[in-house]
């Protein structure tokens, strides 16, 4: 048998004021469910004044946002200008028909905004909720991680599984096919002498575990199907984190009051389900004081303020001393670790002590003055100490990276192979939006009476001076570069690479790569490709991508960890692909001034019924409507690999890893038991999952 006490909560909801948590809680006069909750924060924050995180339950969360009213001139505006911000999607037209190798349904955004307005126009939705789920889903549907469309209202709740905390998908030796337990439970056995034995999980609310999973992990947005089932689990770098998996973490997807685990030894267990959520509800007593509070539209403060969304504080240091606190509680002691987590390297023990781990959570997620100069700057201290310490091989490790600052990525690959040619090309999907924008920035580029401070936009997404050809050539022009090209029916910008020499880069708090401009002395090559392995769990997405493209161009092979329990290759990337976010935010800090200042009258009247003219009116507009203002985005670049003459955004591309292994109990408790896994595979003789290994291997 399983134990059934343990309850890993806040505290808050030990206690009775907790609302709506069970029929042991004191009973109400009937209230609304919006005032519940209300009422709930009120006396959580009076038992517990220094809290920020408030607990109802997840059934009296769903019935406060389903009393929540929509409004239908508020919906249609807002389904009017995501269609026109969506547009600046660069995958949009590829979704609709994706090349063959996706392994995802295809999705027409666009029709389905207009769906959408149809069903709104008609009445059909029930309230702002039913309304902005369905956009939600839609958003999700693309599978692209730089697509995010934070609604205020549904983003308000964030549905956990507490109680049970996270699952993980364990294998007997790492090539046996998995079976799924509860974390917690593995835990218990591995540090205690116990009565009783975890049992694997078989059903999820009735149905078969892993189909539950699989269907599930959908409503996340990696576009690899075993990508997808992996993030339902726990896992060492996710907790790091503060991630206890998909199914521990819900984020805006209700899937009842309870959640009933079935085990394979017979024992049945419900638990309750809860909701958190950090917003205040003063003021509001009912689902349309929560729309008036929630869904009003006003931003907090000015598009591209400072002070909108981050602090800028020292960068975090280098640190080589246990005397300062890891923020990798998990993982072993350090060689090096960046203060703020993102980057670690270690030194493996034992059999393989002659390699060495460099453990990449994020590139860069932390808005911090230097940030990007300390991550470099770790990593050429880290690589010094391998080649002191005579360390022949290297293991990158980007399980759960989500990507970060472009240039980072570049600088990492640059010190691993100074002598090679950074050669990733990208293109820009080209729209009306994108050529009247282009050209009236160009035109002022060009313009002998207007400095550059008057136009802002030197060196910036619309200045081809910021851009190579793909032949490493500067372009003539804007035209030149803007093209466009007609690739597999569609427009799309000319390839063109980052112009790493051009100082203008480094505005904004880019870093310089290591090699280029200022930066020329490099150490020679630490390690030679064929003793470097890229180690993934699929989740590697954006810039963590475009560094796992230049290391397979110089021969590095990939092993990739998890997936769905089935004896077959796994692809080692399954995050977006895509080379480039933007926010609406940052582009309509590009669309409003050149209104304001250089639209001419003629113009403005021309480009009223635009989308364009629309994404002007009404960007404020889904500013204000997103969970954090401005939050909304894009993947504005598709990537290209550098031989691929069909130009196919690598998001489409079907590329297994070298090998692929599972993990075992072990590594849920101990990392370097997955970093010694990949070692063996790649250089002792180990064996990968049967049928994933390819000829590198």
């Amino acid at each position: 048998m399983r134990a059934l006490s343990r309850v890993v909560v806040s505290l808050t909801l030990l206690t009775s004021t907790a609302w709506g948590l069970g029929n042991n809680f004191p009973t109400r006069a009937k209230v609304e469910p919006c005032e519940e909750v209300r009422i709930a924060q009120e006396e959580q924050f009076s038992a517990e004044p220094e809290t920020t995180i408030f607990t109802v339950s997840a059934e009296l969360a769903e019935k406060c946002l389903q009393s929540v009213p929509i409004k239908k001139k508020d919906a249609l505006r807002l389904v009017d200008s995501i269609s026109s911000f969506w547009k600046w999607q660069s995958s949009l037209d590829y979704l609709t028909d994706p090349p063959k190798g996706y392994l995802l349904p295809a999705v027409d955004l666009i029709g389905g905004l207009k769906e959408i307005r149809r069903n709104v126009a008609k009445g059909k939705y029930k309230g702002e909720a039913e309304f902005q789920r369905a956009l939600y889903h839609l958003a999700t549907d693309a599978h692209d991680g730089h697509l995010d469309l934070p609604l205020d209202a549904i983003s308000t709740f964030f549905y956990k599984r507490v109680e049970i905390g996270g699952l993980v998908s364990v294998s007997a030796d790492g090539k046996s096919l998995p079976e799924i337990y509860v974390q917690y439970d593995l835990k218990a056995a591995a540090s205690a002498e116990l009565d009783w034995t975890p049992s694997a999980v078989d059903r999820i609310n009735g149905k078969d575990a892993v189909q539950w999973l699989r269907e599930y992990s959908y409503n996340d947005k990696s576009h690899d199907p075993d990508a997808l089932y992996n993030n339902m689990f726990y896992s060492i770098p996710a907790r790091t984190k503060g991630f206890l998996g998909g199914f521990a973490h819900q984020h805006a997807i209700y899937t009842g009051k309870t959640t009933t685990i079935e085990f394979k030894n017979d024992t049945k267990v419900t638990f309750e389900n809860i909701a958190t959520f950090t917003e205040s509800f003063e003021g509001v007593n009912d689902g349309k004081s929560f729309y008036a509070k929630f869904c009003n539209a006003t931003l907090t403060t000015e598009p591209n303020s400072s002070a909108k969304k981050r602090n800028v504080v020292q960068a975090a240091p280098i640190t080589q001393s246990r005397a300062v606190k890891d923020p990798r509680a998990l993982y072993p002691d350090a060689v090096y670790f960046l203060s703020n987590g993102d980057v670690a390297g270690y030194f493996l023990d034992g059999e393989f002590s002659d390699t060495a781990v460099l453990s990449v959570l994020a590139f860069i997620s932390t808005y911090q003055d230097g940030i990007s100069e300390a991550f470099s700057e770790l990593v050429v201290r880290f690589l010094a100490a391998c080649r002191k310490n005579g360390k022949k091989k290297l293991i990158i490790d980007v399980a759960t990276n989500p990507g970060g600052k472009v240039f980072v990525g570049f600088d990492l690959f640059k010190q691993l192979f100074p002598n090679a040619e950074i050669k990733n090309r990208f293109n820009f999907r080209a729209h009306e939006q994108y050529e009247v924008l282009g050209d009236k920035i160009n035109d002022l580029l060009t313009d002998d009476k207007l400095t550059i401070a008057d136009i802002e936009q030197a060196d910036g997404l619309f200045d081809p001076d910021v851009y190579t050809r793909a032949d490493g050539k500067k372009f003539s022009s804007w035209k030149e570069w803007y093209g466009p090209d007609t690739v597999h029916g569609y427009k799309f910008t000319r390839p063109a690479r980052w112009d790493l020499e051009n100082p203008g880069l480094t505005k904004g708090g880019n870093l310089m790569v290591s090699g280029y401009q200022d930066r020329l002395d490099v150490a020679s090559q630490p390690f030679d490709a064929e003793n470097i392995v890229l180690l993934t769990d699929g989740a590697c997405a954006s810039t963590c991508t475009i560094l796992a493209s230049l290391l397979k161009q110089q021969g590095v092979r990939s092993v990739v960890m998890g997936g769905r329990p089935r004896d077959s290759p796994m692809q080692a990337i399954g995050g977006v692909e895509g080379s480039m976010v933007l926010t609406l935010e940052d582009l309509y800090t590009i669309i409003k001034p050149v209104f304001d200042k250089y639209i001419t009258g003629n113009e403005l009247r021309r480009l009223e019924d635009t989308d364009l003219g629309e994404l002007y009116r009404s960007a404020p507009y889904l500013m204000g409507r997103t969970s954090i203002d401005g939050a909304a985005n894009v993947n504005y670049q598709n990537a290209l690999h550098p031989d691929d003459d069909t130009l196919t955004p690598t998001q489409f591309v079907y590329e297994p890893a070298d090998c692929r292994l599972f993990y075992t109990q072990e590594m849920m408790f101990d990392i370097s038991a997955v970093w010694t896994a990949a070692a063996n595979v790649a250089w002792g003789g180990g064996e990968c999952v049967s049928g994933s290994a390819s000829g590198a291997f």
